[in-house]
């Protein structure tokens, strides 16, 4: 018997040292901090559901300049350069913030 694995996953980890990781959320995420080095995730915080499958971008942020969420299977690859995931996560957060 042959048995397979078909879970859901992103990249993890920094540009140029990133695994693949299972991700029940089935939402990847990849972050452009200010320092440059994209970081990518599974959002494990149901913020991509919320948000959508989107980028965000924001010049205020100290410490990230963007962030996108997809769900796609290994969608948060190196290779999509417009994808910027923390943006999105901390702008979501200081919305939700300001709101309540």
């Amino acid at each position: 018997m042959i048995t397979g694995s078909m879970a859901f996953q992103c990249y993890q980890g920094k540009r140029g040292s990133t695994t693949k990781a299972s991700c029940p959320s089935g939402w990847c995420m990849k972050g452009t901090p200010t320092s440059g080095d994209d970081a990518y995730l599974c959002d494990p915080l149901g913020i991509c559901a919320l948000m959508g499958e989107k980028c965000q971008e924001d010049s205020t942020d100290k410490d990230y300049k963007s962030m996108c969420c997809c769900n796609g299977n290994l969608c948060n690859s190196a290779t999509l350069h417009t994808q910027h995931i923390w943006l999105g996560v901390i702008s979501f957060i200081v919305s939700m913030m300001l709101l309540a």
